[in-house]
């Protein structure tokens, strides 16, 4: 699947999965996913922050745990939230070189 499908594919599915909820209740974390959000922001600054070895390990571990606990809805904005970020770095990339 060359990456023009997988792009189109990935738009309609995130389409589906807000079209029954507003981008509101999609930022709106609930008690429990807010205090694991809390707890890992905690953590990360203990460790040292995003710039420490090891610190992509350690942060894929949390959105393991994180995923799990958002809606089909707040997952498919996190990865379309992903997905603009990697392009933006792409076009930085670009730009600079």
């Amino acid at each position: 699947m060359n990456q023009a499908v997988r792009e189109e594919n990935f738009k309609r599915e995130f389409a589906k999965s807000i079209e029954s909820s507003s981008a509101k209740e999609c930022l709106r974390f609930d008690a429990q996913q807010a205090q694991i959000l809390n707890q890992f922001a905690w953590e990360m600054a203990k460790f040292g922050g995003p710039q420490r070895a090891g610190a992509n390990s350690k942060a894929s571990m949390a959105a393991t745990e994180i995923k799990i606990l958002l809606s089909p809805a707040q997952r498919a904005l996190f990865c379309l939230m992903d997905y603009w970020i990697a392009i933006y770095k792409m076009y930085l990339k670009n730009c600079l070189h």
